[in-house]
């Protein structure tokens, strides 16, 4: 009893009311586990209606509960007052019922920790556990109560499928028929319910074909993300690579090698240059000219030594070809001779 109960007669009396609908309903919902009988339902029903509607009327006259819980919770009150859970609890099995009633007591649960604290949290919960709710007696009451087609043959089955939009062959429907995953009678035909327990089974791998391009879009575009990973990779591998070769000095930085190369060039340059102009007589008599060609003969090679190194500047590329030197063509003739001995 709360301390505010102690001091006000009418809250010390409504108190006891609401201990004593929940003692009421408790009491019932045993009655109901132990013997789902029709008299059981109608009383555990007017247990849970009495006791729910008190509270319900309790919460709206103090105004101390969220209205989105106000709403869900009317709405459970006439889902678990209806003629479908009354009729559906005497009538599923024992395992279908129990997870009726778990479902409720989820139900109820949320609803309490809602009454208590309407965080987005508990609201979310409690609309969540009364769709469960919900869902369930539905497809609990097609099973049990509605009347079901009756499809002569799995040929049937498989046209039917189709119509619904689901890429089903003929051998899935005999292999599935023959694994038990699509039930069938044992007159060999087969029933709507089955058939919608089929689709839902987690083994029949049925996938509409509208679903099916859309898995395939996804796949595909999945495979080409993965593609584009790999080649990032491979480039980022690539990278580090060349990285480690430049710490290990296996690359020089191209303007480094530009660099020396140019060196080297300037050095060879003003080295030639300062050959010919010493050696230019020793030259010219070597080929029996006159030395009134000295200056001739120093332009001339000059010239030819600026067109080399302006090519040589200038072009990016360079082919290069190895001739066999006489050394290695006496060796090949020694090999032969020995072959042929």
């Amino acid at each position: 009893m709360t301390a505010a109960a102690n001091h006000d007669p009418v809250a010390q009396l409504e108190e006891n009311e609401e201990r004593i609908l929940r003692v009421a309903r408790a009491k019932a919902l045993n009655n109901l586990t132990k013997n789902p009988s029709s008299p059981n339902v109608d009383a555990y029903q007017k247990a849970n209606r009495v006791y729910e509607e008190c509270l319900l009327k309790k919460a709206r006259s103090q105004g101390a509960v969220d209205e989105r819980v106000l709403s869900l919770w009317g709405e459970h009150l006439s889902l678990v007052s209806n003629d479908k859970f009354k009729q559906l609890l005497p009538k599923v099995s024992q395992e279908h019922r129990e997870i009726l009633l778990s479902l409720e007591k989820s139900v109820q649960e949320s609803l309490e920790r809602s009454r208590k604290n309407a965080t987005e949290q508990t609201v979310r919960k409690l609309s969540k556990s009364r769709r469960a709710l919900e869902k369930t007696v539905d497809e609990l009451w097609d099973r049990y109560f509605v009347q079901d087609r009756v499809f002569k043959n799995r040929m049937e089955v498989m046209e039917y499928l189709q119509d619904l939009g689901y890429g089903v062959q003929k051998s899935k429907i005999y292999n599935d028929c023959k694994t038990g995953i699509l039930r069938m009678q044992p007159d060999k035909t087969i029933l709507e319910s089955s058939i919608r327990d089929y689709i839902r089974h987690p083994e029949s791998g049925l996938i509409k074909a509208a679903e099916l391009g859309e898995k395939k879009e996804a796949e595909d575009l999945s495979l080409e993300k993965l593609r584009l990973e790999v080649a990032n990779q491979r480039i980022k591998n690539q990278d580090l690579q060349l990285k480690l070769d430049r710490e290990r000095g296996r690359y020089l930085p191209r303007d480094d090698f530009e660099m020396e190369l140019a060196s080297r060039a300037a050095v060879l340059d003003s080295g030639l240059r300062h050959a010919v102009n010493i050696r230019a007589a020793e030259l010219i008599h070597l080929v029996g000219g006159g030395q009134e060609k000295r200056a001739e003969f120093i332009k001339a090679f000059q010239e030819i030594l600026d067109e080399q190194l302006n090519r040589f500047s200038s072009t990016r590329t360079f082919q290069v070809m190895l001739l066999e030197s006489e050394q290695s063509k006496d060796e090949n003739d020694d090999s032969d001779e020995s072959n042929v001995a």
